[in-house]
């Protein structure tokens, strides 16, 4: 089984499609949100596992303004990315309370699938779930 890393080079409010191009030159498009929620988690996993060394110290598979989704015990809220510094996250709340996940990355990534199955169920999929830049990464067999 082959892989290969990428971005996310676009994204088309008119169709809500992603375009991720790869670090092998290839581009693609992708409609569905189910795949691209699968690259990036999969970016994420090989970041918490060392995979992405190549890209420095404190590689970030989720930019600044990553939408975020969690539960507190007072309910759920929303939130984004609002700084990643050395390999930690601040998060911005919806109530402007600013936080620092306790699992950092691996929070992260729960929190980032938590606000894009949140959006697919209740905005259109022209609303875009995770920002230009952010890291992919795509097993395919040969």
């Amino acid at each position: 089984m082959a892989s290969v890393k990428g971005k996310i080079t676009d994204f088309n409010k008119k169709d809500g499609s992603y375009e991720v191009t790869y670090s092998d030159g290839d581009v693609k498009t992708y409609f569905d949100i189910s795949d691209v929620m699968e690259m990036v988690n999969a970016a994420a996993d090989l970041v918490i596992s060392g995979g992405y060394k190549s890209e420095g110290k404190y590689p970030n598979p989720f930019p600044v303004n990553t939408q975020v989704y969690y539960h507190f015990p007072e309910g759920w809220y929303n939130g984004h990315v609002s700084n990643f510094d050395r390999g930690t996250y601040k998060v911005t709340w919806s109530d402007w309370s600013l936080g620092e996940p306790d699992k950092g990355l691996e929070s992260i990534k729960l929190m980032s699938t938590q606000a894009a199955q949140q959006a697919m169920g209740f905005k259109a999929d022209t609303v875009e779930k995770y920002k230009v830049g952010t890291p992919v990464y795509y097993k395919f067999k040969e």
